[in-house]
């Protein structure tokens, strides 16, 4: 594509793309040697062209204009004025942090502190996905082959930023009082700029697929930092999974008999190096590990192996009931990218009437789980955000309880309904997904979803595949196996004055077995009809973009969602390995 020399139109397709795809924006804006309050003019009206075309795709563009009309009177490079939005954000959520009165507040308050602690941890983490997606706007070094590639790094983390500030409002609604609805006023900008940016971004890769863009242009090359590239790629990792190789490999021996370096699994974490990028191994031995284990996000490239969920368990018992915000209650949650985790369950152990009680929280980017156990009532597995896969696990639970907002495919695994408290329902999948392109959402894929024996023997107990938590929840079952226990209608709302039911997304595709009839489930606008061609754009290698980083594991992974041919099997229980 050419680019004239004078230039007096800036468009996002124009300058961007060449800017990202060619390494060069030529950019010469002509001013005539007039006076100089008409050369002042003439940049003037360039920098509100600039803004309103970059701006233009974007859901809230007068916050956009607003915030970036004063970058533009130093530059009209559309790489520099994304990056000033991203900064804008940034530094609105840093003020918030330190100089917010409500959250000093909240920090003192004994109804509000568990929610403080939660609004510092993600808020933290909005920060630091805007910073990444800000230095890689600023990366031209990139291979023009995997131009998508690039962007969709960009799309996952500035979905994750979103997430994050959502996740600290929803740790106040937990709480009493108006902190929550003063807290939504204080990040409204900042989570406005967010989705903003990833607007913009999602913008072009539109274009660039509409264009086919192929490898004619320069190539350079691009050294990965540690959260993008996954240790497990590299030529001596790829035999990790199979057999007892992790084990053998292992940079710490976690045995409570003594028979290991340590007795504990917080006594191995604290070993893990800052930002390692080495794959850091940590085999734990059989045994119950009462423990409340956090792996931070400076702990990256780390695998935990265990000797199969029958025998390696970390168990927690924290709940909402206990007096913990959602997030805290998890027996175990996982931050630092590229994470892997074999042959080991994770449980919460809190009652059913308790309220949320998180087994497993996930919100590392690149995370796999294989041959794992996931174990609690309500609210089991939060997979957070970022991209995660899961194959051939067990999960198990009662009320929402495979919840978050990330980019997951749950392939080849077992989903149990267990019996609730009195009054209550099942229901397994709550999605979170808050703007219409997102490109989050919940896939479940070839797996099988039962319950256990008094749900299945039960006439009172009323069960469902999922409800949108959020107003564009995305939840998508694919190929699976469902037995008789769920609810002819198959979804169920939100809550009444939230049903969401309007807006989200909710496929049932392929699926097969008692409880997969659909002649009477819910008509509302969000239940989609699809072919089988776009079924498999919820495959793993489109839906994750999961053939750069799951195949090099050497685990089991299927490409394709759907073959919509053969009636699929149910899935195999991991612990029958185990």
């Amino acid at each position: 594509m050419a680019l004239n020399k004078k230039v007096t139109v800036v468009t996002l397709s124009s300058i961007l793309l060449v800017g990202l795809v060619i390494g060069a924006v030529v950019v010469d804006l002509q001013h005539s040697n007039k006076d100089a309050d008409e050369a002042k003019k003439n940049h003037v009206a360039e920098s509100q062209k600039a803004v309103q075309s970059i701006c233009r795709p974007t859901q809230y563009k007068d916050t956009c204009e607003q915030t970036l009309l004063p970058a533009a009177m130093n530059t009209t490079d559309p790489r520099d004025l994304i990056k000033a939005g991203f900064d804008y954000a940034m530094q609105h959520i840093q003020g918030s942090l330190k100089n917010s009165s409500t959250l000093q507040a909240a920090e003192n308050d004994p109804r509000t502190s568990g929610a403080y602690k939660v609004c510092q941890q993600v808020l933290q983490s909005a920060i630091d996905d805007l910073k990444r997606s800000f230095n890689k706007i600023n990366d031209f070094s990139i291979d023009v082959n995997d131009i998508q590639g690039y962007l969709f790094d960009l799309k996952v983390w500035l979905s994750a930023a979103n997430t994050a500030q959502g996740t600290c409002l929803d740790a106040f609604r937990e709480t009493s009082g108006d902190a929550a609805e003063k807290m939504t006023k204080l990040l409204q900008l900042s989570r406005e700029l967010t989705i903003n940016g990833f607007n913009m971004v999602d913008e072009l890769s539109r274009e660039l697929a509409d264009l086919q863009v192929t490898g004619n242009a320069r190539k350079l090359l691009q050294v990965p930092g540690a959260d993008q590239f996954p240790a497990w790629v590299k030529d001596h990792n790829k035999e990790l999974l199979k057999g007892d190789n992790a084990k053998r490999m292992a940079n710490v021996i976690v045995a409570q008999d003594g028979s290991g370096k340590v007795k504990t699994i917080n006594e191995a974490i604290k070993l893990i190096p800052q930002n390692n990028q080495n794959m850091f191994i940590i085999y734990i031995k059989s045994g119950e590990y009462r423990e409340i284990v956090r792996l931070d996000k400076f702990m990256t490239n780390v695998m935990l192996v265990g000797d199969g969920p029958k025998k390696t368990k970390i168990i927690g018992d924290r709940s909402q009931k206990k007096g913990f915000p959602t997030l805290e209650t998890a027996t175990v949650g996982v931050s630092g990218f590229n994470f892997i985790a074999k042959g080991i369950s994770f449980e919460n152990t809190a009652a059913a009437d308790e309220g949320p009680a998180v087994a497993l929280h996930v919100a590392a980017d690149k995370s796999i789980f294989y041959n794992c156990r996931m174990d609690g009532f309500q609210d089991t597995l939060y997979t957070h955000d970022y991209r995660q896969f899961y194959r051939e696990c067990t999960i198990s639970g009662t009320i929402d309880f495979i919840f978050g907002d990330s980019v997951v495919v749950f392939q080849s695994c077992k989903i149990v309904a267990r019996k609730p408290a009195a009054g209550q329902d099942c229901v397994i999948v709550a999605q979170g997904r808050e703007f219409v392109d997102d490109i989050t959402g919940i896939v479940v894929q070839n797996c099988t979803i039962t319950a256990e024996a008094d749900v299945l023997a039960s006439p009172t107990i009323q069960s469902f595949l999922g409800r949108p938590w959020k107003s564009f929840s995305k939840m998508v079952i694919i190929d699976s196996f469902i037995e008789s226990f769920i609810n002819p209608l198959g979804w169920q709302i939100w809550e009444e004055k939230n049903p969401n039911n309007m807006t989200a997304y909710i496929v049932e595709f392929g699926n097969k077995g008692p409880g997969a009839n659909v002649s009477k489930r819910v008509q509302w606008p969000s239940v989609k009809n699809i072919t089988s061609a776009e079924a498999n754009t919820y495959s793993p290698k489109v839906f994750l973009k999961g053939d750069d980083w799951i195949p090099s594991t050497g685990i089991p992974y299927s490409m394709a969602a759907t073959t919509s041919a053969a009636t699929p099997s149910p899935a195999p229980s991991p612990d029958a390995s185990s």
